[in-house]
């Protein structure tokens, strides 16, 4: 099943460090990041916030876009976790992990709602796949989801899938995608943070 806006979910790639010196870096990533996103995915809306939540803290970087379209920083912020909370990349205890995120998009002032995170790279499955060119939205969509089930530890049901065309020649009968997907429960869990 194809859900929208789990692509921004999957496609974020974590970032492991953070400080004070590093987070003007730490910042450019996320932009970065987003960029891609938005190359890959659609238009992107700033303000946003990028999260990272990682087994010993939960870390918020803030973008903006100035008026010449330029990207910067206005928030940087890390709060630790206590072990356990996050293991292997599965929340352990989500009243506190939500009430850390929450603290943090606080502290942040944020006036946007507008967040992308990060899902565990072990948790996401990523293929290239070809699909005939001529098919029709819905049969396209089923032979995507067809393409990707074979690659996929759990059953189709249970996933998230997003997908993006990736530029191909006009005259070749079939256009190659690129499909992410991630077990449905591990989505909303961190949609729902």
């Amino acid at each position: 099943m194809r859900n929208a806006g789990v692509a921004a979910l999957l496609s974020v790639e974590c970032v492991g460090f953070y400080s004070e010196k590093n987070c003007n870096l730490l910042g450019k990533f996320v932009a970065i990041t987003l960029d891609r996103i938005t190359a890959l995915f659609g238009k992107r809306s700033f303000p946003a916030l990028g999260v990272d939540l990682g087994a010993s803290s939960v870390r918020l970087v803030g973008l903006n876009k100035d008026f010449s379209g330029a990207l910067s920083v206005n928030a940087c912020l890390s709060e630790r976790l206590q072990s356990g909370w996050v293991v292997s990349g599965n929340i352990e205890n989500f009243k506190e992990v939500a009430d850390a995120m929450n603290r943090l998009v606080v502290k942040s002032s944020a006036r946007t709602k507008d967040i992308v995170m990060a899902l565990p790279t072990a948790a996401v499955v990523t293929r290239r796949v070809k699909v005939p060119r001529d098919l029709a939205a819905e049969d396209f969509q089923a032979q995507v989801e067809a393409e990707v089930g074979q690659y996929l530890p759990w059953s189709i049901e249970e996933a998230s899938i997003d997908y993006h065309l990736v530029a191909s020649a006009s005259d070749l009968p079939e256009v190659e995608v690129l499909v992410a997907a991630a077990r449905r429960d591990m989505v909303e869990e961190r949609a729902s943070l």
